[in-house]
């Protein structure tokens, strides 16, 4: 049994998921400690800094991760080294130029951005971004060629630090700004993309080998690929801005970002499961092999959507005691009905598998476009959604409900656009994602990962 479990516990899936849980643990631990030493108006000028600064990460990923990932999975030595240093050139230009541009705006608009949530954003961004490419890149090229393993290591050399660091601050009760905070960060960043680059995992090396054609490959993939990611991190991201300029403002960011603090735990098993499903599904399709994308598209949905629910009716059930281990008794005190709000988020979870493996397969069939334009009905449903509950109701509760809404319009349409093509049947998913989490059980006691079985 023991061996069976240490097997187990050496999948790529296994890896992954520890990676996942990793990040998440230290975002949670990191989240909770900033809870409690920053003021709740400092609290939400952080969640605006991390918001923001994400949302144009996405344009780098979203021109070079998915593209980059795709093409390597089944590319020849000479390819994979033009395709790396194409990645390379892109990624690090498109950092430098948003980098750049946010510097500029920052000194010329600095009394206006001052008295606003973004000051932060503002003044950190640049630094954040350009410190800390090296090791973002490296993540991509290490998922690509499926080490989750360094992943793993990666994963703890960037957040024990920090999380130390916030935890001496905590139980010492010591009083520092948010900008020493920020600091620090930008510091640890550039500690992880120097150990990244001495391991030469970053890609430098083979920017000498990038090709016009390896270039183009990228952008034509990417072009679509961008306009999915940043709208699904609009998605995230639009929620904290349009609360910040409404009449709620920057403190109620802090009280939205409670729920969305769990559904950031709800992300881990999901981004663990499609990190390692994409290449997967990509390679079935240019193999042709339609039967097995179909299989990963319902066990992985099936398995996730069952494996939610049980921790979706406890936080449903008992949304104090979790708001009070997230953030702190003071939070449940706060105005905008902070446990409807969370009661409400937490529903919204159980849409989260079939919303995002519907683009995970669109993309993997060659189909970002179809996903561009899911991604975008789903911004404009949750944009609208958020100005009538903010500006017309003053309420983070419509906020909420807003977020159910664009969720099932998204599925709904993603859905619609792969149906054809893979045969899709909805009553396949949970039979199919039961199956699945017998397989998981029943692998303790054999080698072979029940992840890689095709049917």
């Amino acid at each position: 049994m023991i061996n069976a479990i240490i097997k187990i516990f050496r999948t790529k899936e296994a890896l992954s998921l520890i990676g996942s849980l990793t990040s998440a643990f230290y975002g949670l631990a990191n989240f909770m400690i900033l809870a409690r030493i920053l003021t709740l108006e400092d609290f939400g000028r952080w969640q605006i800094l991390l918001a923001t600064a994400a949302f144009i990460e996405m344009i780098r990923f979203g021109v070079t991760e998915h593209a980059t990932i795709k093409y390597l999975s089944g590319a020849t030595a000479d390819a994979r080294k033009s395709l790396i240093g194409a990645n390379y050139r892109i990624g690090f230009l498109l950092t430098l130029l948003p980098a750049l541009l946010v510097f500029i705006l920052g000194l010329i608009f600095k009394d206006a951005i001052s008295h606003s949530g973004f000051d932060l954003f503002f003044v950190w961004y640049p630094l954040i971004a350009l410190l800390g490419f090296p090791a973002r890149n490296t993540s991509t090229l290490l998922q690509s060629e499926m080490r989750f393993g360094d992943i793993l290591i990666l994963n703890l050399s960037q957040g024990t630090l920090f999380f130390l660091l916030l935890a001496v601050l905590y139980f010492g009760q010591y009083s520092v700004s948010i900008n020493v905070i920020a600091f620090a960060e930008v510091v640890l960043l550039t500690l992880n993309s120097f150990a990244c680059m001495a391991l030469k995992w970053d890609g430098l090396r083979f920017v000498r080998y990038a090709t016009k054609e390896a270039r183009e490959k990228i952008l034509k993939f990417g072009k679509y690929a961008s306009i999915t990611l940043m709208g699904s991190n609009l998605l995230r991201s639009a929620d904290s801005w349009l609360i910040t300029l409404s009449p709620l403002g920057p403190a109620a960011v802090a009280v939205y970002s409670i729920p969305l603090k769990l559904m950031e735990i709800l992300q881990i098993p999901l981004r663990s499961v499609s990190a390692t499903a994409y290449p997967a599904m990509s390679k079935s399709h240019e193999e042709g092999d339609f039967l097995n994308i179909r299989y990963i598209f319902n066990s992985r949905i099936g398995f996730l959507t069952l494996a939610f629910i049980p921790a979706i009716i406890f936080a449903v059930v008992f949304p104090e005691f979790l708001i009070r281990i997230l953030a702190g008794k003071e939070y449940l005190l706060s105005s905008g009905s902070p446990v409807l709000v969370f009661q409400i988020m937490t529903l919204y979870g159980i849409l989260l598998p079939f919303d995002k493996f519907t683009g995970v397969a669109l993309d993997a069939i060659d189909k970002p476009n179809l996903n561009s334009i899911k991604v975008f009905v789903m911004v404009v449903t949750n944009v609208l959604g958020d100005i009538i509950a903010l500006w017309l109701f003053e309420s983070l509760v419509g906020v909420a409900i807003a977020s159910i809404l664009f969720t099932i319009v998204g599925s709904v349409l993603g859905f619609y656009y792969l149906k054809k093509d893979l045969d899709l049947k909805l009553y396949s998913i949970i039979p199919t994602g039961a199956k699945l989490l017998q397989y998981q059980i029943m692998s303790l006691l054999k080698k072979d990962s029940p992840f890689d079985k095709k049917q």
